[in-house]
């Protein structure tokens, strides 16, 4: 028999969320925009958005990292859940 998997479901209907998407890329600046909607949104690797994005691969990774930190912050959930 098979079960739903919570997470995948809940993954999908953050997805499917332009309003949670309009937020959350308010908050961030270009590049770190560019990080979520390649990585996240896009299933882009690391090295293929510094290659596209003719950058480093740590300048990538730093993207990220600004993302996951700024994603943290309980005053952003409260920002970026406005609409939703």
């Amino acid at each position: 028999m098979y079960k739903s998997n919570p997470v995948c479901n809940f993954l999908d209907l953050i997805l499917e969320n332009p309003y949670l998407w309009k937020n959350i890329r308010l908050e961030l600046t270009e590049n770190q925009w560019k990080w979520v909607y390649f990585f996240i949104i896009g299933g882009m690797t690391v090295n293929d958005i510094a290659a596209q994005e003719n950058t480093t691969i740590e300048m990538v990774t730093h993207w990220e990292h600004q993302v996951r930190n700024k994603l943290k912050d309980a005053h952003l959930h409260k920002r970026i859940s406005r609409d939703i």
